[in-house]
């Protein structure tokens, strides 16, 4: 299973399945878009905005140190602009 959030000292169990975090961000992105007309492109954005986290190299990431967006990003950053 490939995961969106980790809880550093939690099971597994209790955290966030990466395929359930993006339907539900899409929806609520959905939701927000539409009210200036571009509901579909909400909804893309949503499903698409951590994508990057089916990666192997960042669900190993994930799991050895349970971190959350802010540093996931910063390592991206890093990779990016060194």
């Amino acid at each position: 299973m490939k995961y969106a959030h980790t809880v550093s000292g939690c099971p597994d169990s209790q955290w966030e399945p990466l395929d359930a975090h993006l339907r539900v961000v899409a929806e609520r992105a959905g939701e927000f878009a539409a009210a200036f007309g571009a509901q579909d492109m909400g909804r893309a954005a949503g499903l698409l905005h951590d994508i990057g986290k089916a990666g192997d190299g960042v669900q190993e990431y994930l799991r050895a140190s349970a971190v959350g967006h802010t540093s996931l990003q910063f390592l991206a950053n890093e990779d990016l602009y060194g």
